[in-house]
């Protein structure tokens, strides 16, 4: 809504301001944050940030703009429904955290989207979007002094009278999901396991871990269940981390026929890992890969803005690159295979599914 117009500029005048300049000017929605950016070239920073301010700081929120708006996330809405892999990782959500605000879907329900009024609109915004609750980032071609300065001109946002306090939910035991897509020609599965939070010093044997189970074509589960076995075409794995919990997750596709023997062997493989734990060569070809991956990252400035809004978020607090790629180095086989041991629990894991026929039983497909 706040690219519906500002007080000082329509909705054309928004975008025309920066892309003049080459630039490009987008947000985004994630379960715990809510992004405004911009990528404009160094000597025009302040347009940006100009264009940035007045979005938070003078939205009108009309509500003639807010009928045709909400039909525009309506149609939104409709192409998520219709399209399996974003259901699989939302679903995934759902299974894992059950229960908990992280189980909502972004977008809301259609009964939600249609319900909504100016008024929640403005609550929503009024209590939110405030100074407290705001991290500004810049990363490129950029004199942090006249940064300062710029946002300082530009962002007039109300201080709150109070901040709501964040509430703390439980964690259930997690539960399978699936949806019928009558047109799919595969199964579309998740296996997903609950992890901790983005301060948990724990996340690195993750995220080192995730290279070796199925984060690249040399991995364990790419190498058994494509080259090995011919079972699947696309297998992978993942890792992603909140601000109090985190998830480990395995995404794949395969033939009906083939679903079942897929299972037994990503279970097999994920047994072996959790009885027997990687080898040493294993831990250092993944920190190799790991260290080598975040080095050609850096040369995003995507990426670093990504890098320093989870720090700030999460951490408060800057971590500079040379000491994420100490504690890399510094991990040890034990520690990583201690934590590997503990998140592979079936109390743990979710399993989500995009199936082609509802008289399918996956609970009879799949032995848990």
């Amino acid at each position: 809504m706040i690219f519906k117009g500002t007080e000082n500029r329509n909705p054309y005048e928004i975008s025309k301001e920066v892309e003049d300049r080459g630039g490009m000017l987008d947000a985004f929605t994630a379960k715990e944050m809510m992004a405004v950016y911009s990528k404009i070239p160094g000597e025009d920073l302040e347009i940006a940030v100009d264009v940035i301010g007045d979005l938070f700081s003078h939205p009108l929120f009309k509500k003639d703009d807010i009928e045709k708006e909400r039909n525009v996330v309506l149609e939104e809405y409709k192409e998520f429904l219709d399209d399996p892999d974003e259901n699989l990782h939302s679903m995934v959500y759902e299974s894992l955290f059950f229960g908990h605000p992280l189980s909502k879907e972004i977008l809301g329900t259609e009964e939600s989207i249609k319900k909504f009024k100016r008024e929640n609109i403005l609550d929503y915004w009024s209590g939110i979007f405030l100074p407290e609750n705001l991290v500004i980032i810049a990363a490129g071609d950029v004199e942090h002094e006249k940064f300062v300065e710029h946002i300082q001109d530009h962002f007039k946002l109300k201080k709150a009278n109070e901040l709501k306090e964040r509430t703390s939910f439980p964690f259930r035991k997690p539960l399978l999901r699936k949806k019928i897509y009558p047109h799919l020609r595969q199964v579309q599965c998740m296996i997903a396991f609950r992890t901790f939070g983005f301060a948990d010093e724990r996340r690195y044997h993750l995220m080192i871990s995730n290279s070796v189970i199925g984060g690249n074509m040399s991995s364990k589960l790419f190498q058994k269940l494509r080259e090995e076995l011919g079972l699947v075409y696309t297998i992978s794995s993942f890792v992603d981390f909140h601000s109090d919990t985190g998830i480990f997750g395995i995404s794949f596709s395969v033939d009906l026929k083939n679903l079942s023997k897929t299972f037994k062997v990503i279970q097999e493989e994920l047994r072996k890992i959790k009885e027997e734990g990687l080898k040493e060569e294993e831990l250092e070809r993944a920190k190799s890969f790991s260290l080598g991956n975040l080095a050609i990252s850096l040369e995003n400035t995507s990426t670093r803005l990504l890098r320093l809004a989870n720090l700030e978020i999460y951490l408060s607090n800057y971590i500079d690159v040379d000491t994420v790629m100490q504690k890399v180095k510094d991990l040890s086989i034990k520690e990583v295979n201690d934590t590997l041991n503990e998140i592979m629990d079936n109390d743990r894991m979710g399993i989500s599914m995009c199936i082609p026929d509802e008289k399918i039983e996956i609970e009879d497909v799949i032995s848990l």
